[in-house]
């Protein structure tokens, strides 16, 4: 090994940890959305209130934020962690390897933690074929793991047909509208989330740069532009037509 070599291995060793701190740092961030939006998950319909609960229309933007974009970033960070494991070790994405790995990883325990959650909250009084359907979907929370699943799977598939990742990423962007179709074994989740595994993927695995993009600038307009997108496609998908209307103490 020469010295050009050496010096190579070190920066991109030093570069990897790095992007694997700033990784780890995200996830911080997205696991105190993730509490955050638990916390206030009662106030904007994601369960029954209480009787006598009050609604406060502050905590119900607050809740609404805090989930708007936390498990697209959440499979976006997955699929980034999975390009750079590629990136080293390239056998890691021959199928056989992704589906034996990610099914011990995510299905066997999905599988398991799905039957104690069920035996905890559910009903046994429905047919045997619907509760084993249930456990093997991923049940309550745990639909998370059947539908990540799916994306390594999508991810492999893809690279195996070695189609070009421009227009891969333009099928992913298409397969997001098809998951309205009702499809089994959390496929349709699957089909919505895969654009932002396959893109943390795809940035990370062919490592593309893009720190040309990021600027202080630009994150003010993609902050300004999120703003603006996220509170008029939430007024707009409010069904109740009432978020603007003081309906309890702010």
């Amino acid at each position: 090994m020469n010295n050009y070599d050496i010096k190579d291995s070190g920066t991109n060793i030093a570069s990897g940890r790095k992007l694997l701190q700033d990784v780890c740092i995200i996830r911080f961030i997205l696991i105190f959305l993730l509490v955050l939006y638990h916390a206030f998950a009662i106030f904007c319909g994601a369960w029954a209130p209480l009787d006598g609960y009050p609604e406060i229309l502050s905590y119900w933007w607050i809740g609404k934020a805090s989930y708007s974009f936390m498990l697209e970033a959440f499979v976006f960070i997955s699929g980034y962690v999975f390009g750079y494991q590629v990136l080293r070790k390239p056998e890691k994405l021959a199928f056989k390897s992704v589906a034996t790995s990610k099914a011990k990883r995510l299905l066997l325990p999905s599988i398991i933690f799905s039957a104690i959650y069920y035996c905890l909250f559910y009903d046994f009084h429905k047919p045997i074929y619907e509760i084993c359907y249930s456990i093997i979907n991923g049940a309550g929370h745990l639909w998370f793991l059947p539908m990540l699943f799916w994306c390594f799977i999508f991810t492999s598939l893809a690279e195996k047909t070695g189609i070009n990742r421009h227009c891969m990423t333009a099928i992913a962007m298409a397969l997001s509208f098809v998951s309205v179709v009702p499809l089994p074994f959390r496929l349709s989740s699957a089909l919505y989330y895969f654009i932002f595994f396959y893109v943390g993927y795809m940035l990370k695995r062919y490592d593309l740069n893009a720190d040309k993009s990021v600027s202080r600038k630009n994150m003010i307009l993609s902050v300004l532009a999120y703003i603006v997108i996220f509170t008029g496609l939430t007024a707009y998908l409010d069904r109740g037509g009432s978020i603007f209307i003081c309906r309890a103490t702010l």
